[in-house]
């Protein structure tokens, strides 16, 4: 029997399950610490009454948040079993002091009562949650490792390289879940006698169709000729398509310049080169820190916006607000907002021309709006809607970012993540006035993507702050 496919299907039903069962969890705990505090401290009654179903309610929803939080839910089937319980331990105690604070600021509940309580709940929620946890998770595991499912894979290349990645990959003792399902034959290369089907890229059956018609979760770049080429074509085929792109370390240092993250201790280390480097439970507090942020600076900032928007009416004829298309997270084009800046200019000619010192065609209140990165500010409900982040690299036009892509492999690399509306490259460089600015300033967002941190994303924060209050916006 063939190993099964992990469709996303598949993924967001197992998702699903784990939500499930740590609701479960949640559910039991609490139920099992209210008859600890009655047969046991003798220090509650159990009335179901709306009081208990609204504690509950609270209780399993805080918990979900929680977990969702810790990461936990950013993969449903590549999970680690020794990640699991360091999460769940951590998660479980934070959770824990949170309500120990909560407890003790009820004046009835004497403290001696309150540690016996909270470290009873500890346990109970702890144990229930890991343990239904640990069922599932084995499972799955064991499945992978048994070749019973696996996520669909394509090896870019049929030569040697290619031939020994496969086989590396298929002869492993306990499977990690690559399932190669064929090879793209790319520049003449042919070892022979490959383990799978040989595929051609063709003009009506490109990369990105093969890709979506097989279910096709990892591409695994093994071949000789290795080029920016080969590069930008994999990236305008598969960025939007959440297809996890993958090269061995030694290959890697032949196209990129940034370090690489490996944590592969066992069977062909691979490195994910569209997989952002951010721990997991970052990633969702960034992601909930953008969306009230975003939402309290639109409450706040709407009295200056009426503001510009009279000052943009009444100094040049046109719309208040600018839009323009965009390249952000897995390379998927947006609109972006700002406040128009510049005189209206139909010609689209000049949609691809850079502003410039002193650039003519910038309006005196656009000047203004600009040195202080006021004209930014309307982006605010590009991060609400979760098509931006407040920290990122800077989104390029499609027609910068295909020519950038050509200039450096490393430029596509942004697309793991949300653009920003500032940036490590935006506050060092400001705006670009040609390509050769805006590759300086991609590089140094480059660095920014190795070293993604709640920290670095907060200084980035600071010194964006100090150059809109000093005006050195232009």
């Amino acid at each position: 029997m063939g190993i099964k496919s992990i469709t996303r299907d598949d993924e967001v039903k197992r998702l699903v399950k784990y939500i499930a069962g740590d609701v479960l969890a949640s559910v039991l705990s609490w139920v099992a610490y209210y008859m600890f505090k009655i047969y046991v401290l003798n220090i509650s009654q159990f009335p179901l009454n709306s009081k208990f179903w609204i504690s509950l309610l609270l209780y399993t929803g805080g918990w979900t948040f929680l977990h969702y939080l810790s990461g936990y839910y950013n993969s449903s089937y590549l999970k680690s079993r020794l990640n699991e319980l360091t999460i769940t331990l951590i998660t479980t105690i934070l959770g824990c002091i949170v309500l120990f604070f909560i407890a003790v600021s009820n004046d009835e509940i004497e403290y001696d009562e309150v540690n016996v309580s909270i470290a009873a709940l500890f346990t109970l929620q702890f144990l229930f949650t890991y343990a239904i946890r640990l069922l599932q998770t084995n499972k799955i595991v064991h499945d992978i490792h048994e070749r019973r499912i696996g996520f669909n894979t394509l090896i870019i290349g049929t030569g040697k390289h290619a031939k020994q990645t496969a086989m590396m990959l298929n002869n492993v003792p306990l499977s990690l879940g690559y399932n190669i399902i064929g090879f793209i034959k790319y520049d003449g290369e042919d070892a022979g006698d490959l383990p799978a089907a040989v595929l051609n890229i063709t003009e009506e059956n490109t990369l990105g169709k093969i890709v979506k018609a097989n279910n096709v979760r990892n591409v695994i770049i093994a071949t000789e000729n290795l080029s920016n080429d080969l590069f930008t074509l994999l990236i305008s085929e598969l960025t939007n398509t959440h297809t996890n792109i993958m090269i061995s370390p030694a290959d890697y240092d032949k196209l990129f310049i940034t370090p690489y993250h490996t944590s592969v201790l066992y069977s062909h280390p691979l490195v994910s080169i569209m997989r952002s480097q951010m721990p997991a439970w970052q990633e969702n507090v960034k992601n909930v820190a953008d969306r009230i942020v975003s939402l309290i600076g639109l409450v706040i900032l709407l009295p200056i916006f009426l503001v510009v928007a009279v000052a943009i009416k009444i100094n040049s004829r046109g719309p208040v607000i600018y839009k323009q298309k965009r390249l952000g997270l897995h390379a998927k084009p947006y609109t972006i907002y700002k406040f128009r800046s510049m005189y209206c200019d139909k010609n689209p000619e000049h949609s691809h021309v850079l502003t410039q010192d002193n650039d003519p065609r910038i309006t005196k209140v656009g000047r203004l709006l600009r040195k202080y990165r006021i004209d930014e500010l309307p982006q605010l409900f590009n991060v609400l809607i979760g098509q931006m982040s407040i920290v990122g690299p800077r989104p390029e036009q499609p027609y910068f970012a295909n020519r950038l892509v050509l200039m450096s492999a490393d430029y596509a690399l942004r697309y793991q993540v949300k653009p920003g509306l500032t940036s490590w490259g935006l506050v060092k460089y400001g705006y670009a006035e040609n390509e050769e600015k805006m590759l300086e300033r991609a590089k140094i967002e480059q660095v920014y993507l190795q070293n993604r941190t709640m920290a670095v994303d907060i200084k980035v924060i600071l010194y964006t702050i100090r150059t809109i209050v000093t005006g050195k916006g232009i």
